[in-house]
């Protein structure tokens, strides 16, 4: 039996169903934002979360709202952070030099923005590969996490669901906490259903001291009445459910060596299939390999432009299907509703981008363009002046 959560927040602008404009307008108004006022429900209530957001995100963030940035650096005893890349992506088909140098740009976003480098790295989508673990030691990681709930039955059957020592190449080690796939789903059916009753349950029923659950902080920004279900969620939490942040743990990490023999010793090697189920982005995606390759020949301008087309989510708009969900009407009526949740034209935004970078090689080939109002084009320019800053 358990009371001990850490709560993990994958909070990431790019994400598939997430307009452009939606979340533009989520930022817009300081301390009075949608984004604002949902980050300070968190403070309001007293309620400890860790952050994991991306490098891109809090471009925006600092860009657009920087009420939030002051909210997150002035409540350290609420918000703990962890580090993220600066892009959002599919680490898997990162060469060495390109995960180092999205690493590199997520480590100074947060160093730029919070003076100080957290202890633990949120891989993107659980993507990661024993050189990336390598690397993530040589920059001082402490640890990271890992989602069994994400892999096939046979690889979650192979991943350990407690916190264990995760080995990389060259002997690299990293500590390793193991989410809780099922709180993930309980977080989901709290905030479409204004109930915590499932949340309570896995919680309180969880085999482990302490259980780790891993959610995305925009699903709530995805769906109508935002605050309310997210608020309606929070307060029903069990008075028992004891919040942790990493800092405040105490856990023996149980020895690499000490693992059973079927158990994976190194990080799992994620599936593809979600982002490339009907190969539609191949060409995309080989277009992107291609400037990898010639990633350390690039001026820092161009590394800034490729930073932003590496998104994951460029890839999962097109090949994931837009959700149908059920949602209740409001926390006074019991009546439910079918909701779809569409898919972006996140590839769009990733060919533009794409685009743009071959059209930069030539004389003001793009300049009047970036000009557009179009909403992913201010973004990208944003991204831009704020990698600039760095």
């Amino acid at each position: 039996m358990s009371n001990q959560i850490v709560d993990v927040i994958n909070f990431n602008a790019d994400a598939s169903c997430l307009e452009c404009d939606h979340w533009f307008n989520a930022l817009k108004g300081g301390n009075e934002s949608l984004f604002y006022s949902w980050l300070n429900l968190y403070v309001t209530l007293d309620k400890k979360v860790v952050l994991g957001i991306p490098g891109a995100t809090l471009a925006d963030i600092a860009m657009i709202n920087s009420e939030s940035i002051e909210l997150i650096r002035n409540n350290p005893q609420v918000f703990e952070l962890t580090l993220r890349p600066f892009a959002h992506d599919n680490a898997l088909l990162r060469t060495r030099y390109g995960f180092e140098k999205n690493l590199e740009y997520g480590i100074k976003t947060v160093d730029k923005l919070f003076g100080k480098r957290p202890d633990y790295f949120l891989p993107p989508e659980f993507m990661l590969n024993s050189e990336q673990v390598y690397v993530l030691s040589q920059n001082d990681m402490v640890g990271t996490f890992v989602n069994p709930a994400r892999f096939s039955d046979e690889a979650k059957s192979r991943i350990p669901d407690y916190s264990y020592k995760l080995r990389g190449v060259f002997g690299a080690e990293l500590n390793c906490h193991s989410f809780n796939g099922k709180l993930t789903k309980a977080f989901l059916e709290g905030i479409h259903f204004y109930n915590a009753d499932k949340w309570n349950k896995e919680i309180l029923e969880a085999k482990n001291e302490v259980v780790f659950n891993w959610r995305d902080g925009e699903s709530a920004f995805l769906i109508p009445d935002t605050l309310a279900r997210e608020e309606a969620w929070l307060k029903g939490e069990n008075p028992s459910v004891k919040r942790m942040h990493l800092a405040d743990l105490n856990i023996e990490f149980t020895a690499n060596d000490d693992l059973e023999p079927t158990q994976y010793k190194g990080y799992p090697f994620h599936s593809f299939a979600p982002w490339l189920k009907e190969m539609r982005m191949i060409g995309f995606t080989s277009k992107v390999a291609k400037i990898e390759e010639i990633l350390e020949d690039l001026s820092d301008d161009k590394i800034f432009h490729w930073l932003q087309i590496i998104n994951s989510d460029i890839l999962s708009a097109v090949e994931k299907n837009s959700p149908r969900i059920k949602l209740q009407s409001s926390a006074n009526s019991k009546e439910e509703f079918d909701f779809r949740i569409w898919r972006t034209e996140r590839a769009f935004e990733g060919e533009d981008y794409l685009t743009l970078l071959k059209q930069s090689e030539k004389k003001n080939g793009y300049q009047s363009y970036l000009a557009s109002d179009a909403a992913h084009l201010k973004k990208f320019n944003l991204r831009m002046d704020f990698l600039r800053s760095l």
